[in-house]
Formats: structure tokens, sequence, C-alpha cells
């Protein structure tokens, strides 16, 4: 990763779509537009895990990945350029199906003896196993990295997108009444909500559409990110917050709202419903969605305006990925 990229705020620009009126103002912004092959959100992340990995001299990783992932080809990106000697566990079989092209990129970056795989089946063992991995395969010399860089050095990075949300607002003079946003891990929508609590500049409601598991998982996710928060308060240049022990119970919030995906609400699954969604949104909007995760967050977004008549600014975070969507070419063109 670049200097400059390290250095600098990543900031993405906001987008009004045609659906927009007088009373309410619909805008996404564009995290998709940060970098090629490589989720939007995902960058953030690695923008401070990196740079503090190479601090501790740290040179061989281990990722733990679903074969449904985005972290994994951003992962196999940013260490490959990074330099750092990347190895993967990946939880799926081996022969992957056609469909699912992000592997195909995945492949050109790391050679298959650097590939560890195990069956999906066994994911509730995946800490045992991957410190077995470690110690027999790589001489437990390997910082583990888990599923969707969730470590407590990508969270200075993904704390960013509340500032550029910020930036948003400031540039176009406007104040956001509800934010969209998807979720796997749980880290970004944590980061996001870590900064909403702690700097206050943000009043909107925040809505999260939760892919991976149920609101549990991000409630989990949350606690174990402002467990991190406080320890390291002076990370994230808060020298004015005090007291990091008054970040709230995220399931007494009355303005965050987490949804289950109403298409295809399976983690990883793709119907037709899905890809029907993803062309009309691209030919009203000029966007292209992923599959897997804007393209239904943006949907249950859809429901949720219409359901509750929202007015005023909205925003819909658009998270990138859309490389997935090559694998589902055929079947989009027997939409036509």
């Amino acid at each position: 990763m670049s200097e400059v990229i390290e250095a600098r705020m990543l900031h993405s620009r906001i987008q009004r779509l045609k659906k927009s009126n007088n009373i309410l103002n619909v805008f996404i912004k564009r995290e998709d537009e940060l970098s090629f092959g490589i989720s939007g959100t995902k960058i953030r992340k690695y923008k401070s895990l990196i740079p503090e990995l190479k601090r501790k001299k740290i040179n061989k990783i281990l990722v733990i990945a679903g074969k449904n992932s985005n972290n994994l080809l951003a992962a196999a990106q940013l260490l490959t350029e990074a330099g750092f000697d990347a190895h993967f566990l990946i939880f799926g079989t081996k022969e992957w199906p056609s469909y699912y092209s992000s592997f195909d990129f995945f492949k050109l970056l790391i050679p298959a003896d650097k590939i560890f795989w195990q069956s999906s089946e066994d994911w509730p063992q995946v800490e045992p196993i991957s410190h077995s991995i470690n110690k027999e395969n790589l001489k437990n010399e390997a910082y583990i990295l888990h599923e969707g860089a969730f470590s407590e050095h990508s969270l200075p990075g993904a704390m960013e997108l509340y500032d550029s949300v910020l930036a948003n607002q400031e540039e176009h003079q406007l104040k956001f009444d509800h934010i969209f946003m998807d979720s796997g891990s749980g880290l970004g929508a944590s980061a996001f909500l870590i900064q909403y609590f702690l700097a206050g500049k943000i009043n909107a409601h925040i809505h999260i559409t939760q892919m991976a598991g149920g609101e549990e998982e991000l409630f989990k996710a949350y606690e174990k990110c402002c467990s991190w928060a406080q320890n390291k308060k002076m990370l994230y240049g808060s020298e004015d917050i005090n007291n990091f022990r008054q970040l709230p119970d995220l399931r007494t919030q009355e303005k965050v709202s987490v949804y289950k995906p109403s298409l295809a609400p399976s983690f990883g699954s793709v119907n037709s419903s899905v890809l029907k969604f993803v062309k009309q949104f691209a030919q009203e909007e000029g966007v292209i969605l992923d599959p897997l995760y804007n393209a239904k967050a943006f949907h249950k977004a859809s429901e949720v305006i219409e359901k509750n008549s929202l007015k005023g600014n909205t925003l819909l975070i658009h998270s990138g990925g859309a490389l997935g969507l090559v694998g589902y070419l055929d079947q989009l063109r027997k939409l036509d």
C-alpha cells in the first residue's frame, strides 16, 4: 500500500439518485470507486492494518475466509502488494462453482500451495483449526487475520468512513436524516457506530442490513470493537473524549435499526430476484451493485423507505464488490 494512500483520508463522492423528489433526497456514497477489485470499505480497514503489521515486523499472515468473502480478494491484492507472505485458510469446497468468479481473480494472485482448504461445516471450530495450521505448517510464525479483516488494527481505518460521510455533508451543505449500510463481520458498521456515538456530529438514523448471522452477531462485533476503542483511545485522536465507557448498548438505541435481507437472506446466496434488482438499478441509476451484499442492502433500504414513508436526506453506502457480478453474467443475460 503506497505511502500516499496511507497518509491521506480516503474519501468518496456522493451521487444523487433519480428517484429523489421534493420530499425525499436519496444519495449513494460511492465507496465502490475507491479501488478496483477491493470492496470499498475493505480498503479502509487495510489502511490502518497494514502499517501496524509492518510496525510490529510481522511478515507471515494466515487469512481466514469463507468462500463468499469479499475480503478474500482484498487481502490477496493488498497483502501481496505490501510484500507479506500471505497464506489463506478457506472454508468451502475446493471445487468452486463456476459462477463464483471472484475466486478466479484470487487465483491470479495466490499460488495453490499457499491455500489451506477446510470444510464449511468446520466453521464453528475456526479458532483451533487456524492455530493448528499455524503451528504445524507455518512454524507458528503467522499473524492470524480473521474473517472480514476483523482486527483491532483494522478499526482506525474503518472509522474513517464516518469522517468521509461528515465531509460529504459539509461539501454539499446538507444533513443526512437516514444512513443505510450493509454489514458482514460487523467491524465496518461497528467502527462507524463508535464514531457516530463519540463524535455526535451526524444525527441520522442508522439502518444496518446484517448479511451474516442475525442482529446478535452485530451486537457482539460492536461490543468487541468498543473494548478495542476503549483500550486504545489515543489511537483515534480522541483527546477530548475522556470516557470511552459511555459508548451505549446497541440493543437500546432507538436511532439504530438492524435488518435481515428480504431477498435471498441466506449468506452468500443469490437468486433471480436479486439479479433482477441489480439489473433494474443499473438501468435506472447507472450504478452496478454487488449481488451478495449491497444489492440486498439497497433492496432492503427501498422497502424501509417505502414502508416508513421516510423524508429528508437519505444516504445508501455502496460497499463495493461488483466484481462478484461477473460470474452471474449468463444468468443476467437470460433476464432479457
